[in-house]
């Protein structure tokens, strides 16, 4: 949320300084638009023509407190086991979630097996980032072989 509304805020100065007179328009969560998917799906679909072992999904980390503070329930992000597959109002602003969403409708459109790639999450300073990480994926994938 803060690097879309960064360029929600910057996009809108852009307008009014330069007096377009076309009107903006934001698509808010946008992490399961067809359009998205399909963009997503495309730029990989040539690199899946090679063997691969596994895809890792690489997205941006962010502290976890940020996804409690998301949670408009307040008791379900990262509070229930497999919080992002329990249907949840909370859903509509967790990011966790909506990197779940993406992946998984991107490999359903690429049909690829789901034990074929997984999830993680870079750019952490500290503790208390979403994991996993991706320095730490990384490092066990040659002792899996």
């Amino acid at each position: 949320m803060s690097s879309y509304e960064t360029v929600v805020e910057f996009m809108k100065e852009c307008h009014t300084k330069k007096r377009y007179s076309f009107k903006l328009k934001f698509v808010d969560a946008y992490f399961k638009e067809p359009a998205y998917i399909n963009a997503l799906s495309e730029s990989m679909r040539p690199y899946l023509s090679r063997h691969f072992d596994h895809l890792l999904f690489s997205y941006h980390g962010i502290p976890e407190r940020h996804i409690h503070k998301s949670d408009i329930t307040g008791c379900h992000c990262l509070k229930v086991e497999n919080c992002c597959e329990i249907d949840s109002a909370a859903h509509q602003f967790c990011y966790h979630h909506q990197m779940n969403i993406t992946t998984k409708l991107v490999m359903e459109k690429l049909q690829v097996d789901a034990g074929k790639y997984s999830i993680s999450f870079q750019s952490r300073l500290g503790g208390g980032w979403l994991t996993p990480s991706t320095d730490i994926r990384l490092k066990n994938y040659p002792r899996k072989g």
